[in-house]
C-alpha cells in the first residue's frame, strides 16, 4: 500500500472517522502487516495524547461558518463600476465650479486713475522744464482742456489732448 495513503487511514482510524467497512479492510490489511500494525498503534497513541492535552471540543452546532457574502461582494464591485463613472464627471463639475466662482468672485484688476498734466504756457526763462511750466493740479480740480495730456499706461505714449 501507498505510504501516504496507510498514514492518512491510520490516522482517521485514530480520530475515529474512518467508515466501517473501510476500517474492516484496513485492520485486514494490517493483521498481514505488523510493521504497518505498529504504526498504527503509535498514531492512536498520540491522538490519545492530543486529545487528554486539549480541552473538550465545542459542539458542531456552535461553531457555524458564515455564509460566503456573494450578494455583498457583488454590490460592492457595481458601487465601485458606478463611482468610477461618476468621479471623472465630479472632478470636471469641480473645476468648472472652480473657474466660475473665480471669475465671479475675482477682484476687480487695479488700476490706478489717469494722471493729467496741464501744460502751461513755457516761460521765456527756463524753457518747457520751468517751474511754472508743469503742474499737477490737485484732484478735485482737474480741468480737461484741449491742452491736456493723459497718460494712462506706462506701456504706451501719451496723447495729447485725449487718452492714451
Amino acid at each position: 500500500m501507498n505510504p501516504k495513503t496507510l498514514d492518512a487511514l491510520l490516522l482517521d482510524r485514530a480520530a475515529g472517522a474512518l467508515p466501517a467497512d473501510v476500517a474492516q479492510l484496513l485492520d485486514a490489511y494490517l493483521g498481514e502487516h505488523p510493521a504497518d500494525a505498529i504504526r498504527g498503534l503509535r498514531y492512536s497513541t498520540t491522538v490519545d495524547l492530543i486529545r487528554a492535552a486539549l480541552p473538550p471540543a465545542a459542539k458542531s452546532a456552535d461553531l457555524r461558518v458564515p455564509l460566503f457574502p456573494a450578494k455583498r461582494i457583488e454590490a460592492a464591485r457595481s458601487r465601485r463600476r458606478w463611482l468610477a463613472t461618476l468621479r471623472p464627471l465630479a472632478v470636471a463639475a469641480l473645476i468648472a465650479i472652480a473657474f466660475v466662482l473665480g471669475q465671479k468672485l475675482a477682484a476687480p484688476p487695479n488700476r490706478p486713475e489717469p494722471i493729467t498734466l496741464v501744460m502751461a504756457e513755457a516761460a521765456a526763462s527756463g524753457g518747457i522744464w520751468a517751474y511754472p511750466a508743469a503742474s499737477v493740479p490737485p484732484p478735485s480740480a482737474r480741468p480737461l482742456a484741449a491742452s491736456s495730456v493723459r497718460w494712462s499706461s506706462p506701456l504706451r505714449w501719451p496723447q495729447p489732448g485725449g487718452s492714451s
